[in-house]
């Protein structure tokens, strides 16, 4: 996985010129761009969370932090807190915030499935947007997401699940990739005591958003230096397998709710 989000990092640097969120995007209109589709899909995930601001928020596997940033500046909440498995990630994310206030914004190097930096019932939102799939213990997370939970705090997990009648390939556990069906994430909210509200299941919109994804990508990489070509073949392959993912195999679901 590595790898792979080192390969994001070189698509973006080469595209856009700096680092952009990681998550798919979602449109409301045909004419928005990648940039505005991610928003649009952080901002959808974070209207099941209600009013933000004055709360504290944990965004768990925040990746390079440019989500975690963008809820600061756009929703004011007390603290936001990003944590990832990535140093490279950490260490982006830790730069772009060095001139901020500590108590404002913050990120950490650490793992979803034992979250060492973060206290019991410490916030009050818990934000969690495509990186559960990489957990193999899934179990352990939301019993993370349940202890740092405050009493009545909610929770927003945007995840790839595996869909009804296909079977996990055997490379997917080298590849970091560990899906559960919606059958088991039912059964964990229900032993935890997670009281699931919604669950809204995104794959034809995302699918169509990836649609739109492919001619943006080719209006940004105009140039006609070999990173920018190149930039543009990896974000094409990238593209097609994400599409190919979701129409043969797997199902995209917004699950959200409160812990009682």
């Amino acid at each position: 996985m590595n790898i792979f989000y080192r390969l994001l990092y070189f698509v973006y640097d080469r595209v856009y010129g700096r680092q952009q969120m990681l998550h798919f995007p979602l449109y409301k209109s045909d004419d928005q761009d990648l940039l505005q589709g991610q928003a649009y899909f952080t901002e959808f995930c974070l209207s099941y969370l209600g009013d933000i601001s004055g709360k504290r928020l944990l965004d768990i596997g925040c990746g390079n932090g440019v989500q975690t940033i963008y809820i600061c500046d756009t929703h004011r909440p007390a603290f936001a807190y990003g944590v990832d498995l990535n140093p490279m990630h950490i260490e982006i994310a830790t730069k772009s915030v060095a001139h901020r206030k500590p108590t404002q914004i913050g990120f950490a190097l650490d793992d979803a499935q034992r979250l060492r930096t973060v206290d019991d019932e410490s916030f009050d939102l818990v934000l969690c947007t495509e990186s559960a799939f990489h957990y193999p213990d899934k179990a352990a997370f939301l019993g993370e997401v349940n202890r740092v939970l405050r009493r009545g705090g909610r929770f927003v997990i945007a995840d790839l699940l595996m869909r009804k009648g296909t079977h996990p390939r055997l490379f997917d556990a080298r590849l970091s990739l560990f899906y559960w069906p919606l059958e088991r994430y039912h059964a964990a909210f229900n032993a935890l005591g997670l009281k699931l509200v919604s669950e809204e299941e995104m794959t034809d919109r995302l699918i169509s958003g990836l649609c739109t994804s492919g001619p943006w990508l080719r209006r940004r990489t105009s140039s006609r230096f070999l990173p920018y070509y190149l930039a543009e073949l990896i974000g094409r392959l990238l593209i097609a397998n994400y599409k190919y993912e979701l129409r043969n195999k797997l199902d995209y679901f917004l699950l959200a709710g409160h812990k009682d």
